[in-house]
């Protein structure tokens, strides 16, 4: 999503007469992507840097303005890349053989660690949640199969009984709080209480570029969970997003090292 809203930073810039008009326009294209996903870290902090970047930027004509900016969009692209290949590399590392790794919703950099463990001739299994209301575990379960790696597949209202047998639990982030709590698809939460309860390691992969003061959690339509005629009258509600407490939180692996919450907020 991160990259993805770049690109459209980059690609909406139009002509502009001088560097006011530019930077105007460049803050309107940040307000519309950052609307279409606030629970993004990652987006608004690499905006934020694009945005620096051009205020410090020299071009005067509208031709080497918009390639001032479209430049700084791609450096942030890059970053990404790079960051997100570190901890992967990083992530590869907690994989051992005989492992059985359980996870929630889908994860790009989780993908990434476990295609890196593989080409590690690391030996270990997958158990995917479903994660609904949007079923994003079977996008996960898809590219694991794809890796030649095992996949059991559950419900989520199943992951406690299927901590029983694994060995670790592994997500991804959207976004890394100041106290070490994180911020991921509703249903993490419960999968680390499920792991704290079996004495299982709650691992969690994330770039520093997620870290923020705090996140607003999305309410989505409820037309994803069930048809409101069906409950007429009731209230329904939809958060994508839930907020795992730093005690259950076993590491967070970034870029740039290992954190460790649980044991700092103890």
């Amino acid at each position: 999503m991160a990259k993805a809203g770049l690109d459209y930073v980059a690609k909406s810039m139009q002509w502009c007469a001088d560097k006011d008009g530019a930077q105007r326009q460049l803050l309107e294209s940040i307000n519309r992507v950052m609307n279409v996903r606030p629970t993004e870290p990652m987006l608004l902090n690499s905006l934020a840097k694009v945005a620096v970047a051009f205020s410090k930027d020299r071009s005067k004509t509208p031709l080497a303005m918009r390639r001032a900016i479209a430049s700084a969009c791609a450096r942030q692209r890059t970053e990404i890349d790079v960051a997100a290949r570190r901890v992967a590399i990083r992530g590869a590392m907690a994989v051992a053989d005989g492992d059985v790794i359980i996870t929630h919703c889908h994860s790009s950099t989780l993908m990434e660690a476990l295609a890196e463990a593989r080409r590690r001739k690391k030996r270990f299994s997958v158990i995917v949640t479903e994660t609904q209301p949007l079923m994003q575990g079977v996008k996960t379960a898809k590219e694991t199969r794809r890796l030649g790696v095992p996949v059991t597949y559950c419900e989520d209202a199943a992951m406690a009984y299927a901590m029983r047998t694994a060995t670790k639990a592994m997500v991804g982030c959207d976004a890394i709080l100041p106290d070490g709590s994180v911020v991921n698809k509703i249903g993490t939460y419960l999968l680390a209480l499920a792991a704290k309860d079996f004495g299982r390691p709650f691992i969690v992969l994330g770039e520093t570029l997620k870290m923020a003061e705090a996140v607003e959690i999305e309410q989505r339509p409820a037309s994803e969970v069930v048809d409101p005629r069906s409950v007429r009258g009731a209230k329904i509600i939809n958060p994508a997003f839930d907020v795992t407490p730093a005690r259950l939180v076993t590491v967070i692996i970034t870029e740039k090292g290992r954190m460790e919450p649980a044991r700092q907020s103890m």
